[in-house]
Order: C-alpha cells, then sequence, then structure tokens
C-alpha cells in the first residue's frame, strides 16, 4: 500500500508477541522484492528487526526473483508482492523459492484453487506455475508468476453462496513418504465430509491422489487440500500439512475441519481468503459487499491499515440471517488507477 499510494511508511514493534519478535527470512525477502519492484530505500532489512521504514519510489517491470532461503511460505511472498505487480507499469514474471506447503499458511495451491478465481471477479487475472514442491525444514520449491497489469479493479458484490455442490480433494506426497499416504488421508477427510454434509447437500466428490517426483518435490512431504464449490460459484477450502509422528488420517481429518467450520458459517469466503480480499476491494471503484464468516483477527487488522493508508472506508456489520453466523463486509473504494 505504501508503494501504491507513494507514501513512506514506518512500521514497529514487527510481531511483538511472537516468541521470535521481529521479521522472519519471508518477511524480509518480501519486503526486499517490493523494494527492488519500485527502487525504495529500505532501513531495518534484517532478520528479527522490529522497526523498518520505506520510502518509495516509481514501480518498475520485468523479471525478478526472491530466494527466501530456507521453508518460509512462498505464498507469503505473493500476497506481499501481487498488488504491486498488477499495478506495475508493464507485465512481470516473478521466480519465488522457499516453501511451498507450510504450517500456518495457504498451500500453493490455494492461490490457483481458489484466490485466482475471486479476484477475477475484480477484473484480475494471472498465470501461476507450481515447478517445484518444497517443505519444512529445507524448502526448496520454485514458483513462477506471471501478470498483466490492470487499469483499475470493479467493485464486487457476492451474497449469496448456495448449497455446497462439489468437493474436491487434492492429497499428494514425495520423498520417502509411503505411497499410500495421500489415500489414507483422503479417506479419512471424506468420510467425515460425508458424515456432515451429506443430509445437507446434493454433492459429487472428486478424489486426486498423487505421488511427486524428484523434479516435482524438493526433500520429504504431504499434504492435503479440499475444494468446496457452491451453487453459485463460491470456492471455500481447507487444509493440512503432514508431519512427522501426525498419522495421516489425523491430516485428513484436521483439513476436512477446517472446511467444515467454515461452511458452517454460511460466508463465501473461508478464513484466509477472507483478509486477502480487503486491499482489492479498497483499489476497486465503486461499492464492494461480500458476505463472510466471523472477521478474524488478520481481516481486522488489514481492514485498519488498509483505511489508514488508502482512505477507503470499511463496514462490517451481521447479517442477522437465520442459522447463519455471517457478516457484511462492506467497503467504498477508492477507484485506483494505474498511472505509470
Amino acid at each position: 500500500m505504501s508503494i501504491l499510494m507513494k507514501k513512506p511508511v514506518a512500521v514497529s514493534n514487527i510481531r511483538a508477541k511472537r516468541a521470535k519478535p521481529g521479521l522472519a527470512a519471508q518477511h524480509l525477502t518480501g519486503i526486499k522484492l517490493v523494494s527492488q519492484m519500485c527502487k525504495g530505500s529500505l532501513r531495518g532489512g534484517t532478520i528479527g528487526s522490529t522497526t523498518v521504514s520505506l520510502h518509495p519510489g516509481a514501480l518498475v517491470a520485468g523479471d525478478f526473483e526472491a530466494d527466501i532461503g530456507t521453508a518460509g511460505s512462498v505464498g507469503l511472498l505473493i500476497q506481499i508482492s501481487f498488488p504491486c505487480m498488477i499495478f506495475g507499469p508493464g507485465p512481470y514474471s516473478v521466480t519465488y523459492k522457499g516453501g511451498t506447503d507450510a504450517i500456518m499458511a495457504p498451500q500453493l495451491d490455494y492461490f490457483s484453487r481458489v484466490f485466482k478465481p475471486f479476484v477475477s471477479k475484480f477484473g484480475i487475472d494471472f498465470e501461476i506455475e507450481l515447478v517445484r514442491r518444497g517443505f519444512y525444514p529445507r524448502g526448496g520449491g520454485l514458483v513462477r508468476v506471471r501478470t498483466n497489469p490492470v487499469t483499475s479493479l470493479s467493485a464486487i458484490t457476492v451474497e449469496e453462496r448456495g448449497d455446497i455442490v462439489r468437493i474436491d480433494v487434492y492429497a499428494f506426497c514425495s520423498g520417502a513418504v509411503p505411497e499410500n499416504v495421500p489415500k489414507r488421508m483422503s479417506d479419512s477427510a471424506v468420510a467425515l465430509l460425508k458424515k456432515n454434509l451429506d443430509q445437507l447437500f446434493m454433492i459429487d466428490y472428486h478424489i486426486h491422489l498423487s505421488k511427486e517426483t524428484q523434479q516435482t518435490a524438493f526433500g520429504d512431504g504431504t499434504a492435503i487440500m479440499i475444494c468446496a464449490q457452491s451453487s453459485t460459484g463460491c470456492i471455500l477450502a481447507g487444509s493440512s500439512i503432514g508431519e512427522k509422528g501426525k498419522k495421516a488420517e489425523n491430516v485428513g481429518e484436521e483439513a476436512a475441519n477446517h472446511l467444515l467450520k467454515d461452511i458452517s458459517y454460511g460466508g463465501c469466503t473461508d478464513e484466509y481468503l477472507q483478509d486477502q480480499i480487503i486491499i482489492f476491494m479498497a483499489l476497486a471503484e465503486g461499492n464492494s459487499k461480500v458476505k463472510v464468516g466471523p472477521i478474524s483477527e488478520h481481516t481486522s487488522t488489514s481492514i485498519h491499515y488498509t483505511g489508514m493508508l488508502t482512505g477507503a472506508k470499511f463496514t462490517v456489520t451481521p447479517t442477522q440471517i437465520e442459522k447463519e453466523h455471517t457478516f457484511w463486509l462492506e467497503c467504498s473504494g477508492i477507484g485506483f488507477k494505474r498511472n505509470n
């Protein structure tokens, strides 16, 4: 936001409440990437720094590379740099290196299966190529994202989720992880989903199991993502990562429970997507309105600082729809236009 608004920004007390305060490798890599994109002046750019400031310059398009050097989340880097890429002066091709499937962050596949279809409503299109997966602790994942610039974003209205009509289960493993693990994760997830959903909806289930090769994954890893599509085209997802000592069945059930929770609320987005769309609602031209589940802390924080930097006005009000725990997330966007 600092770069797009051409406003210098200083941030202090970064991640102050975390066990390890300050910038982690993925945060620092993301900040350095956008600083390079705008030829900005960056201070406090070190791992562990609790203060950082950026004096942005003008955005430049082209090819960039961002290497976390650890299994830090590539998805976080995409979130940091993506707004700059779509409003830059020309096409971008960015190569990201790090962890593609990590805990406490959306899996890389989330961006192609959930994020991309939703932001297309704003008029955004992009290509994302997963070249190689990377896992904790070594990382080694490789992802490329290509964008063409947009002039402005359209406001959106997403008010009805409708019924859940399709569920896709994607489960994979790589390296030394036994080949039966994806099926075990999937079977446990589907059993839990059917137990909770089949009396409510008529659902088509589609199962996608895979064993990654040395060319498509670096190291040992396993994960599952479950995408639920509604009759109105909404897509919600739940996911989980396999860890040493964690039964495959528990991994599958964890992903299913994440999805079931968001479905039960009745909103048109899941928890991850809810906070990711704030910046685009703020920049869009006109009034946007989305029905969402309970407002997360990440969303509240994003609303506060996005409004502060852009001047966009957000409101959150209960829908008061029976049997739902939903809210109207509304924004009067600033109609930001690319001017370079």
